[in-house]
């Protein structure tokens, strides 16, 4: 009997009934709920029959609630399995593997708990699951843990030695902590060395190729990293390396060559928009803001490209800033509304501080606090609009209690240590001088957001090399540092 009712379901569910099947075991648990509020679960004792079957049938729900988007009941299936088979390292998995897909920190948080009691629960079996600890790595790095991301993906290494994607994706994590934490510069670029050292480059493995052109370029070795984009775009002659080419090209600052790299690709294949905003940030490099602004606008403003992402509108916004039309918002005002039809709050996010930014840089600060709070409350939280607001405080445009309070009330979609660093307020007044350079540093933070949006890589130490070297005044300097913390908050910094 037992058997035929997790039979029936697990048919139902093979068949997409799903509410046939939730309403089988819904019945069956309803009616054996005595039987499993008696069992004393523990990590040794095998599972008595009634409670096995119990099991098997939470085991079909967690399918069913799963195929109707049924989160609560999802979740509280997964708890009440992990709380029955306490052995079980499934449960914990799957738990961390809904929490990884909801953003925030809190979620992230959560994720990173259950995936680390089903890594746990993989060493007491004897088992060192690589896929649990990548995805540890993952929740951790997003949450800013850079380090012990790091660690945990040396650890997939450990039983994985030949996987050249961690390697590589290691190797790009080393460079970006380089450039964060100075002081640990070297340690943390011969770590990328080692593991970078232990990858050949094969002409066959166009990953492989890929994150070699990405690391010679973040090291400085231009010639190298054009050299080895020019030969994958032999290999195959995509628009993904016609633009991979253009981007290692502006790294180099050659731009003149860029521009005309990317007129290449556009000869190829005219229709693309990534190949056309690749020809955009060139023009860009080349300090063309204007045109670089024309060209996006061509493509957005014509709604001839039904795929374009928020990312350009994001793009125009930010090109327009350097382009001097930023005065009175247009342009930016058309990438906001584009974004809220979109229904793209993260992308709204941004948008709302380049707005405050460009406030800034108008010497409107009032403008800067309201579009900063704007963003600052949206429900997926947003460092940079924190840093702003931090700013406008710290130079006396906006009362340190109500920045505190703001602070307070995202207190729970901050990393303890942020929090802390963001209610620490220094002694004194901040002189004009440092006013004067935090605004160019916020106007310049702008700068990055075209290069790092380039290849849809997380590698921030190209971009923060790139800005290292291309200028030494202090100011870019101070620019460099906030950059190194907000790549490592959002992708489209």
């Amino acid at each position: 009997m037992l058997d035929d009712i997790i039979d029936q379901m697990h048919r139902c569910n093979e068949a997409g009934r799903y509410r046939d099947a939730i309403t089988l075991g819904v019945e069956y648990c309803t009616t054996h709920q005595q039987v499993a509020d008696e069992w004393q679960p523990s990590l040794e004792t095998p599972l008595p029959k009634p409670i096995h079957f119990y099991v098997m049938v939470l085991r079909q729900l967690v399918v069913s609630y799963r195929q109707t988007e049924d989160a609560d009941n999802y979740v509280r299936c997964l708890e009440y399995l992990h709380a029955l088979v306490p052995s079980d390292p499934v449960p914990p998995y799957k738990l961390g593997d809904f929490y990884a897909h909801h953003r925030g920190y809190q979620n992230a948080k959560t994720a990173y708990k259950w995936f680390l009691r089903s890594n746990e629960l993989d060493q007491r079996n004897g088992k060192r699951d690589p896929i649990t600890m990548t995805r540890l790595a993952r929740v951790a790095k997003s949450t800013h843990q850079h380090e012990l991301a790091a660690e945990w993906l040396e650890k997939v290494i450990e039983v994985e030695p030949d996987n050249k994607i961690v390697r590589t994706n290691l190797a790009h994590m080393y460079l970006g902590l380089a450039y964060q934490y100075l002081n640990r510069k070297e340690d943390f670029v011969r770590r990328a060395e080692e593991h970078m050292g232990l990858i050949e480059p094969d002409l066959n493995d166009i990953f492989v190729l890929t994150m070699w052109v990405k690391y010679y370029s973040a090291m400085g070795q231009h010639e190298q990293a054009i050299e080895l984009a020019e030969e994958l775009l032999k290999q195959r002659p995509d628009a993904d390396n016609d633009i991979l080419l253009v981007t290692t090209v502006i790294h180099s600052g050659d731009t003149k060559r860029a521009i005309a790299l990317a007129d290449i690709a556009l000869q190829k294949d005219g229709t693309n928009y990534m190949v056309r905003e690749s020809r955009a940030r060139a023009l860009f490099a080349d300090r063309r803001f204007a045109e670089a602004l024309s060209s996006l606008e061509a493509d957005i403003l014509s709604e001839r490209h039904q795929g374009i992402g928020p990312v350009l509108y994001l793009d125009m916004a930010l090109v327009a800033y350097k382009a001097g039309y930023a005065v009175n918002f247009g342009t930016v005002d058309i990438a906001c509304r584009k974004l809220r039809d979109m229904r793209d709050e993260e992308g709204l996010k941004w948008a709302l501080c380049y707005k405050a930014r460009f406030s800034i840089a108008q010497e409107d600060p009032e403008m800067a606090v309201r579009l900063a709070r704007q963003a600052a409350v949206l429900p997926q939280y947003n460092r940079a609009a924190m840093m702003i607001l931090r700013h406008l405080a710290l130079t006396q445009h906006m009362p340190w209690d109500d920045y505190a309070r703001v602070c307070k009330d995202r207190f729970r979609d901050m990393p303890p240590e942020e929090y802390r660093d963001m209610m620490h307020k220094p002694e004194g007044k901040v002189s004009v001088r440092s006013r004067n350079q935090m605004d160019e540093a916020l106007r310049e933070m702008s700068i990055f957001r075209a290069w790092f949006s380039s290849d849809g890589n997380d590698s921030a130490s190209t971009y923060i090399h790139v800005v290292g070297e291309a200028d030494k005044r202090e100011p870019r300097i101070l620019a460099r540092h906030i950059v190194a913390l907000d790549l490592q908050a959002a992708r489209v910094m």
